[in-house]
């Protein structure tokens, strides 16, 4: 299940020749009977036909100047001069985009607008589009990549699988494009999720962040809680939840994807964002004790009874009736919580998850679409262009005002959006940021943490840690000697 950028609000002639027209002297008038008539003022050569001009983009219409040879009276020739409209049909360049916004709302429009803007300003550029659904195209566009008529612009996701495809050879190295452009300070801390072993192969664009714990402002504030700063705080507010029968967190994890994200803010949390990443790159193993501890705490949790039931059984539209009527009080997610808050006229809030001390360094799980180049791209002089504009804040902005989505170009204007999202862009723009879950770790790693976690679920001992633990570890293991 792929749980990125959910669709909530915030969470796709010929040419015909120009005759040239000239014209010949007409007779001369005898000026009186009888007499011969004087000698003929010579006249102009015809003018050549211009040469033919090679194919140019898009269909238009120009004028063309003819100069008239006439004669006038008997021994004055003039020059008239008149304008004749020629259309002249071209063939324009194209560049092809590959895009999952085809069946996603606004998305939709805003991709199309996003589009036609480029099209404005580069008048001989033509952007075909192929819609691709989500799943399909993490399928897709790779095999498409390896072909001699490979995508110019790719939306190659997700990060962790296109990782493969930059180790492959499948992307264009974009890191003269990204030091040209000056994006490290476009982008800020997302400019992350766009670097691999020390080269840039995407750019940033609508961002999916899981910032924290996200609250029902009013509760929040009737029981005159503050953002907590480490476990102890944290749980001491669980726990207040707890013995006024209200589940203080809400999990939903039939597709497996939900819970792994309240681990990652764990492993943040204890073991610190070097952790993290030593994970996503084979450094750091599973069964390390900094990853054991985080993997007790959340065991710790269920058998406290911290979480709603069942959450094996939920999906993540069915817990939101149990968060907005007060029968759970935190979400673990993202700014698409905001939207289930608005349906009911309620506000919505999260703190950032804290860290065991002062000195573990956090930080924001934050996803970004990723837009790439083909390496075998069939035009990439235009590939560029169409992805330096996808990175510009003009182009940003359209798509952001339109779907009403965060973006990642860090000068886009964000005033429109609700306080709890510009919250949320503030924290990431503050950085450091990481992937999300199945984002940031290889995809069989994530696939086999997936099931370890709903084990660990249904089973909160330290034998089913040492399994689950022990397990993922093997299948990285083989992964990273790959």
């Amino acid at each position: 299940m792929d749980r990125d950028c959910r669709p909530s609000r915030y969470s796709r002639r010929r040419v015909l020749a120009a005759g040239f027209l000239a014209f010949g002297a007409a007779p001369l008038l005898q000026a009186c009977a009888g007499q011969a008539p004087p000698a003929p003022t010579p006249v102009p050569a015809p003018a050549a036909p211009p040469t033919p001009q090679p194919p140019i983009e898009v269909t238009r219409v120009v004028t063309q100047v003819v100069t008239q040879v006439v004669e006038k009276q008997v021994t004055q020739i003039v020059e008239v001069t008149k304008a004749v409209p020629v259309q002249v049909t071209v063939v324009a360049k194209e560049v092809s985009l590959w895009h999952i916004f085809s069946t996603i709302g606004d998305q939709e429009k805003a991709m199309k607008a996003v589009v036609a803007e480029f099209e404005k300003r580069n008048p001989g550029i033509l952007v075909t589009n192929n819609e691709v659904q989500r799943e399909d195209i993490k399928v897709l566009a790779p095999s498409a990549m390896r072909t001699s008529k490979a995508p110019d612009v790719v939306q190659y996701r997700v990060i962790s699988d296109a990782r493969v495809g930059y180790d492959a050879g499948l992307c264009m190295d974009l890191s003269d494009l990204w030091k040209q452009n000056n994006w490290e300070q476009e982008f800020g801390p997302l400019s992350a999720n766009a670097k691999w072993k020390g080269k840039y192969w995407n750019i940033p664009w609508n961002i999916d962040s899981f910032p924290g714990y996200w609250y029902i402002t009013e509760d929040w504030q009737k029981r005159g809680f503050k953002d907590p700063t480490d476990f102890t705080s944290l749980e001491t507010i669980l726990d207040t939840y707890k013995k006024d029968n209200v589940s203080p967190l809400v999990v939903a994890n039939i597709e497996k994807w939900h819970m792994p994200y309240q681990i990652e803010y764990l492993i943040l949390g204890i073991g610190g964002r070097k952790t993290w990443v030593g994970l996503t790159d084979g450094s750091v193993k599973w069964t390390d004790d900094l990853v054991r501890q985080s993997f007790a705490k959340a065991a710790d949790w269920l058998k406290k009874g911290y979480f709603y039931p069942n959450m094996n059984a939920y999906k993540l539209e069915d817990i939101f009736p149990f968060w907005l009527s007060g029968k759970g009080a935190l979400i673990p997610g993202g700014a698409w919580v905001v939207t289930a808050a608005e349906s009911q006229q309620k506000h919505s809030d999260y703190f950032r998850p804290p860290t065991l001390s002062v000195d573990v360094e956090n930080a924001v799980t934050a996803s970004t679409e990723p837009f790439s180049i083909s390496a075998k791209a069939e035009h990439p002089d235009e590939a560029k262009l169409l992805l330096s504009f996808m990175a510009s804040k003009d182009a940003q902005q359209i798509f952001g005002d339109i779907a009403l989505n965060p973006m990642s170009n860090g000068h886009v204007d964000v005033s429109h959006l609700p306080p709890a999202v510009q919250h949320n862009l503030k924290d990431v723009q503050k950085g450091p940021v990481v992937l999300g879950f199945d984002w940031d770790l290889p995809n069989p790693v994530y696939t086999q943490a997936w099931a370890g976690i709903q084990q660990l679920v249904g089973s909160p001992d330290d034998a089913t840690i040492t399994k689950v633990l022990t397990d993922i570890q093997k299948v990285a293991t083989d992964f990273f000697k790959k």
